[in-house]
């Protein structure tokens, strides 16, 4: 027994060995930094690269709080990436940051983690999904060198756009991408957060009537879009569909109309005036520039009466109903929001930025008492993106002090 347990041991030993002398490579690198301190004080840290939200926003938050002063430039940073889900963004990014792109370095950098976040030297990209006040702060950091500039005019004009022209583009969250991409993970419990591109053909129309292009982003789709209208594109089955495009359609959008997702995000960054339908987790606001958005209505499954808001943020529980299994315990589920919901959200956005939008001091009264529903620890506490004021006046008991869930 003795002899086996001396085998298992050294198989075991033979198997991590890489690993240990990983690891102490990293503490010779942790030595040398401590030595380099008094003259350079270096800090290290990685760049989540997987996922386009979050390669998108963890990085420009970071360079927003450097702009700002809230991270001090006095340091020597360093960041480590593999190959990233979008490699235009992370070449934007590169101009503004020391980033090492290496996939087997940053498999070694993952096992000496644990150790550098014990150290001085380590930097994180924190995101904690309210950060407005640094939006609202700050301006983009990102632009197009004058080649890219020329590269995105000319398919724009491909696409029949002048220069005088303006478009929307438009992102709808559906299963396609994820169950493609990542086939042997269960994204089920992202289902929450989908919607049917089909209750944006009215609001689509509109954009066009207004003289207006719709430019549908995306990779892999479920439903294709095709309303017979030549200002109305489904980019997101095209062949001339790229990552570099994926950015320059997404920065020179007058305005992004979408879901929650990666690829709304990236009108955050670039300061695009962006609208949310189909908000969700529940209790989650946009939190960029010049956002207005509309959630989903959650319905007890039985009566099919709305459930309040308050049930959910009371007690800060908002932050339970992250994935679509929660909602199946408690028996109940998120609707999306109608057609009509998001043609009135998106002409909304449209009198916004064209400064005919007008609200009376009841409508702000209303407004103001939906954001005192948010307290201090609840998700979006502090953020002013407002909600779309027809589906506050359209919707008041999902807004309601007194309604709990046992009265749904």
């Amino acid at each position: 027994m003795h002899g086996k347990w001396v085998t298992r041991s050294m198989k075991s030993l033979v198997k991590n060995i890489p690993q240990i002398l990983i690891k102490g490579m990293g503490c010779v690198v942790i030595a040398v930094l401590f030595c380099l301190k008094p003259f350079c004080s270096i800090k290290i840290g990685n760049i989540y690269f997987h996922r386009l939200g979050h390669l998108a926003l963890n990085t420009d938050l970071f360079l927003r709080r450097l702009q700002s002063g809230e991270i001090p430039d006095k340091h020597f940073y360093i960041f480590i990436s593999g190959k990233p889900c979008n490699q235009q963004l992370l070449k934007m990014f590169k101009i503004h940051l020391r980033i090492v792109e290496n996939d087997f370095l940053f498999k070694m950098w993952q096992i000496c983690l644990p150790l550098f976040q014990k150290t001085a030297f380590f930097q994180d990209l924190p995101m904690r999904s309210n950060e407005y006040p640094v939006y609202q702060d700050s301006h983009k950091v990102l632009t197009f060198t004058p080649e890219e500039e020329l590269r995105g005019q000319s398919y724009l004009r491909k696409l029949g756009i002048g220069e005088k022209d303006w478009f929307v583009s438009l992102f709808v969250r559906d299963n396609a991408y994820l169950s493609t991409m990542f086939p042997e993970k269960d994204w089920r419990y992202h289902d929450s957060r989908n919607a049917d591109i089909d209750s944006y053909t009215a609001a689509c129309q509109y954009i066009s009537q207004q003289g207006g292009y719709v430019i549908r982003l995306g990779s892999v789709v479920q439903k294709k879009i095709d309303l017979g209208d030549p200002k109305i594109i489904d980019y997101s089955v095209s062949e001339d569909q790229c990552a570099f495009l994926d950015i320059y359609l997404s920065a020179k959008a007058r305005f992004h109309l979408g879901t929650t997702s990666g690829m709304s995000d990236v009108a955050i960054i670039f300061d695009v005036p962006r609208i949310g339908t189909n908000f969700m987790p529940v209790g989650h606001i946009p939190w960029g520039k010049t956002n207005v958005y509309i959630p989903k209505i959650i319905r007890q499954k039985e009566t099919q009466k709305i459930i309040p808001y308050r049930f959910f943020l009371k007690d800060k529980r908002e932050r339970e109903y992250l994935n679509s299994w929660k909602f199946a315990e408690q028996n109940i589920s998120p609707e999306n929001n109608s057609s009509e919901d998001i043609l009135d959200v998106t002409q909304e956005m449209m009198a916004r930025l064209d400064g005919t939008f007008e609200f009376s001091d009841a409508d702000r009264e209303l407004l103001d008492k939906y954001f005192q529903l948010f307290e201090p620890g609840n998700w979006s506490y502090g953020i002013g993106t407002p909600i779309g004021l027809k589906f506050l006046k359209k919707y008041p008991e999902m807004f309601s002090y007194e309604l709990e869930l046992k009265n749904a």
